[in-house]
């Protein structure tokens, strides 16, 4: 089972550039929540809060990781603490890679950019079901 825990920016430095390959780019403007299981970091996730909507953004799961659920699994923990803090919208930038998980999750498309990324919406009904899936 994959625990999250808020982590420091400078935390993920040595990340970085592993993830910059995947266009992930790190922002001091950015919460992060490290994905841990059994101990061992197995991606990191993002948060950015601005204007009353929250932006799930800079989302890494480590190669190893990937197609384990820990994407979803992600997002939900995010939309509870949306919820605890009262925010009704929340958007996110995706690359393809993601989006599939985002559409499966419930968010629907409001923008599709070049190479398959857009940009998706969850209403507030889907953050509610989601914060207590």
């Amino acid at each position: 089972m994959i625990e999250f825990t808020r982590v420091g920016v400078s935390h993920l430095y040595p990340y970085a550039e592993m993830a910059r390959k995947e266009r992930v780019v790190l922002s001091d403007s950015t919460m992060y929540y490290g994905g841990y299981v059994d101990g061992v970091l197995v991606g990191f996730y993002g948060l950015r809060i601005r204007g009353g909507v929250a932006y799930i953004k800079n989302d890494y799961t480590f190669g190893a990781f990937r197609r384990t659920g820990y994407l979803a699994e992600s997002i939900k923990f995010r939309m509870r603490v949306v919820k605890n803090l009262e925010i009704k919208r929340v958007r996110a930038n995706c690359t393809k890679l993601a989006l599939g998980t985002h559409l499966k999750l419930g968010a629907h498309i409001i923008a599709q950019y070049k190479r398959g990324d857009a940009l998706v919406e969850y209403t507030e009904n889907t953050i509610k079901a989601l914060s207590n899936a």
